[in-house]
């Protein structure tokens, strides 16, 4: 996915919390190109409620999010972009920043069962968890979103 030096790749992984993207996410990192960098929402988050959980200031969080993509787009680097994307309009808001300036969109969905994604993430409100499962079984990421490729992981 991102062993071709020629072309600049943003990789969307999309699925709930405790769907399995942050591993994988580390996992992709260690095979893609020396300029490859995650950016993930929990990291962002933590760095500013001090917790990962903590949905109190999401506007400051996804404000840093897109800086720190407009910031490694103008470095010409690689992104693993990190977080549930499971709604429509966020992951348009991402790849509309994106669209012109990277040559591939890669979105990879992770289908895990609702109750693993539950017992994988026992720090998150159960809520959340379902109502992301439920939108993303809803409105699974489509080509016309901007997307040239999108893989599934199944569990």
């Amino acid at each position: 996915i991102l062993t071709d030096s020629r072309d600049l790749t943003l990789v969307m992984l999309i699925g709930p919390e405790g769907s399995g993207k942050h591993d994988f996410a580390n996992e992709l990192l260690q095979y893609g190109k020396p300029n490859t960098e995650i950016i993930s929402t929990n990291d962002i988050r933590k760095d500013i409620c001090g917790n990962i959980y903590d949905q109190t200031k999401n506007k400051e969080v996804f404000s840093q999010v897109y800086k720190n993509i407009a910031d490694k787009l103008d470095d010409k680097h690689d992104i693993i972009y990190v977080s549930t994307n499971c709604r429509v309009q966020y992951r348009k808001k991402i790849i509309d920043i994106c669209k012109h300036k990277y040559d591939r969109l890669i979105g990879i969905v992770f289908i895990r069962s609702l109750i693993n994604c539950i017992e994988h993430n026992p720090g998150v409100d159960i809520s959340q968890i379902e109502d992301n499962y439920v939108e993303l079984r809803k409105r699974p990421p489509h080509p016309f979103e901007g997307f040239d490729a999108i893989i599934t992981c199944d569990e």
